[in-house]
């Protein structure tokens, strides 16, 4: 038996067409009336199974042009539709010569057997074609019209609520986002705030500890002088911490065009001391111009390279800078030859307090965060690719436009 499923929704033609196909239906399918009819003089099926509200031509439309026709006239048609059905519907489509007019959505089982009802009762002979009700095309359309002014009259209504409801969710979005924001500021002004009453507490701390080595050298004991320098390792490790923090919870961003080669020499100069105890080999290809906030970005060069130099291998560290434009945006890379990281922890290095070198680093787990953090203040992404024992090279992205 061959069935034809008309519907301009894709997803409940193919639900139907599925389902009739599992029981061994030849199935066809076309998204509108008009399709419908180029579909039915290439073959003629036993049953057409027809959505009301389709674009193109209407189910209305299409029974109506079956039926006017010698070598369609006798084909079974059941509507099977969600639009806002009512009696007039139904009356409607009964004095066109509708077979059934079933409601979306119904169950399955529920409609197989609907539609194996009309395809026995057409086998036996008790669904015959009658002249429609519906006499002259005068008649017809005034009907037919009445029918579709109402369904989009309710259509239109059924728009208007979900725009009123869609407007009400977008505003309480914003709302929500506005409230987010705001949270966000208050939280990073108290990580700042916080740390900043940190940094004298710490300093004395640390210096009273220092001090009283000094005062003491040679009188303590093995066990004590190292329970000291442990101590104090410990408070320069925490003060160092709560430094990144506060770097962290300050970056705000003011944009302005600055070379990237002065930004670089002014990282290097600040970590000029940590170049020369390691012997590091820092070079760089020429760098672009862009527009950024200056601080952050010496900052974010900084880091990168701070990172490289700490995290040294066996060899004289050796650390490449380099950047190429792809497209709208400038593509940096900072290779160097130091431990490498293992590819389990790419992603989770950028997160603050994830350490992923060992107890024994000086790391704080800040500073891959705070370059991640300046990054996406820019507009841009970072990234690392790394193996162990074989260097890495971390790579980030900044707009080649100018920042609105």
């Amino acid at each position: 038996m061959k069935v034809l499923v008309v519907d301009d929704n894709t997803n409940d033609r193919l639900l139907l067409s599925r389902m009739l196909a599992s029981k061994n239906y030849e199935v066809t399918e076309a998204n509108n009336g008009l399709e419908a009819l180029e579909r039915v003089k290439v073959s003629k099926p036993d049953l057409i199974i027809s959505d009301i509200m389709m674009p193109g031509m209407d189910g209305f439309t299409l029974l109506r042009e079956l039926k006017k026709n010698e070598m369609t006239k006798d084909i079974p048609l059941v509507f099977y539709s969600a639009h806002f059905e009512s009696e007039k519907d139904r009356e409607l489509a009964v004095n066109l010569g509708a077979s059934r007019y079933i409601v979306k959505p119904t169950q399955m089982k529920s409609l197989l057997q609907e539609i194996e009802t009309v395809l026995r009762e057409y086998e036996a002979g008790k669904i015959k074609y009658e002249e429609s009700l519906i006499g002259t095309e005068e008649e017809y359309l005034k009907q037919y019209s009445e029918r579709i002014v109402s369904k989009l009259d309710e259509k239109i209504v059924q728009l208007e609520k979900e725009i009123v409801e869609r407007k009400r969710a977008e505003d309480g979005l914003k709302q929500a986002l506005t409230a987010l924001a705001r949270s966000s500021a208050e939280l990073e002004q108290f990580v700042h705030l916080g740390s900043r009453d940190l940094q004298q507490p710490l300093k004395t701390v640390l210096g009273n500890l220092e001090l009283i080595c000094q005062r003491n050298c040679g009188k303590f004991d093995k066990g004590d002088d190292e329970l000291f320098t442990n101590t104090i390792d410990a408070v320069a490790r925490m003060q160092k911490r709560n430094n990144d923090l506060i770097a962290y919870s300050r970056v705000g961003t003011r944009f302005e065009t600055i070379d990237c080669n002065i930004i670089l020499n002014c990282a290097l100069d600040h970590l000029k001391t940590a170049i020369k105890k390691s012997g590091a080999v820092v070079t760089h290809d020429p760098l672009p111009i862009v527009s950024a906030d200056k601080q952050q970005l010496v900052q974010l060069f900084h880091n990168l390279i701070d990172n490289s130099i700490r995290f040294k291998s066996k060899e004289q560290p050796r650390v490449h800078i380099a950047a190429v434009q792809k497209g709208n945006e400038w593509l940096f890379s900072v290779r160097d030859n130091g431990a490498g990281i293992d590819p389990l922890y790419h992603d989770r290095i950028f997160l603050i307090s994830q350490r992923i070198y060992g107890n024994g680093s000086q790391s704080t787990g800040m500073g891959l965060a705070i370059c991640k953090k300046i990054v996406e203040r820019h507009g841009g992404r970072i990234w690392v690719e790394s193996q162990l024992g074989k260097g890495s090279t971390f790579f980030f992205t900044l707009p080649a436009g100018e920042q609105p």
